[in-house]
């Protein structure tokens, strides 16, 4: 048996994964202090987080090309349409701007100065520099 996990909210941030992907990825979250779950399923691995970690988490499958960016042309079609959602394959109701599951922005916020799209992970606008609440 494995070490043990800190208690909190595990939620699915991605699924469907192989092992060559989530190998890389755990090691990632382990040097950032990151706990995650890794469940297999029938279909793959499933990557979970701490519902507090999620942002941190996000960003990094983002970066490391996991998941979509956010919002991209797949995110924005959940968004309007309904379905899956690209990052954990939790479904979603048409009109939806945040997976309630993992926390994928599936349409995107925009800047109140500019109108210029934002990532969750941003602390100001990247065209504007206006910084966020």
């Amino acid at each position: 048996m494995g070490p043990s996990l800190p208690p909190g909210d595990y939620r699915k941030v991605a699924h469907g994964l192989s092992a060559e992907t989530v190998e890389p990825l755990v090691k990632l979250f382990i040097g950032a202090g990151i706990p995650v779950k890794v469940e297999s399923l029938a279909y793959g691995l499933c990557l979970s987080s701490r519902f507090e970690d999620r942002l941190a988490v996000m960003a990094i499958l983002e970066r490391e090309g996991v998941i979509p960016s956010q919002p991209d042309e797949t995110t924005l079609v959940v968004a309007t349409d309904g379905g899956p959602c690209p990052a954990c394959g939790t479904s979603i109701t048409p009109g939806t701007v945040e997976c309630p599951e993992c926390g994928l922005v599936l349409s995107g916020a925009g800047c109140e100065s500019c109108g210029a799209a934002l990532s969750p992970t941003d602390d100001a606008c990247p065209a504007c520099g206006r910084p966020l609440d």
